[in-house]
């Protein structure tokens, strides 16, 4: 079975991101699989392990992600979100994690597919799941939130893949034509 951490470095060997953002690192086993991938990754816990500490290729913040999006921050291509594990503030930290992602990015949202009822609790996957329903359905859109999102089983804890709206290679691409076309016409 493919673990969460297998996915992410994927993502990360194939979109090579300038700047990564980890919120929740956990033990720090994400974090190392995919650091290699990425020119500056930045790792954010409340409580950074001690396998992430001291080392000069990767920054780290020890402190909550509220304070962490207080900072002037980098532009980020890939963020992955598995900080506090309640609705409300996951909500917040992609919400936070939108205004710093460059377009085109991704963010990757952990637990959002829980298999089963019994992973639903606090200390698991909590509430997290229900930002997908308000996402597909455009209920956060007045707080800017306009998103495609694709909501994967994998692990038990499932996955989520976030961008914004037109954020595509294709769109970039059509809006590119679509500029080159105006100033045709304007002859």
């Amino acid at each position: 079975m493919l673990t969460h951490h297998q996915f992410i470095q994927f993502i990360g060997a194939v979109l090579r991101p300038k700047v990564y953002f980890e919120l929740g690192v956990d033990e720090g086993e994400n974090f190392k699989l995919i650091e290699p991938y990425v020119d500056t990754a930045i790792a954010v816990d409340t409580e950074i392990p001690e396998c992430l500490k001291g080392d000069e290729t990767w920054k780290s913040y020890e402190m909550t992600t509220d304070e962490f999006f207080d900072h002037e921050l980098p532009k980020a291509d890939l963020i992955f979100i598995d900080a506090d594990h309640s609705y409300e503030s996951a909500k917040k930290d992609l919400i936070n994690s939108l205004r710093c992602l460059n377009y085109g990015g991704i963010i990757i949202m952990h637990d959002t597919d829980p298999g089963g009822e019994k992973f639903e609790r606090a200390e698991l996957c909590n509430d997290v799941h229900k930002i997908v329903g308000d996402l597909e359905e455009g209920t956060l859109k007045h707080e800017g939130v306009d998103v495609n999102i694709l909501t994967l089983p994998i692990g038990l804890p499932g996955l989520s893949l976030i961008t914004k709206k037109n954020s595509s290679r294709t769109q970039k691409r059509h809006r590119a034509d679509f500029s080159r076309l105006n100033k045709k016409v304007k002859v």
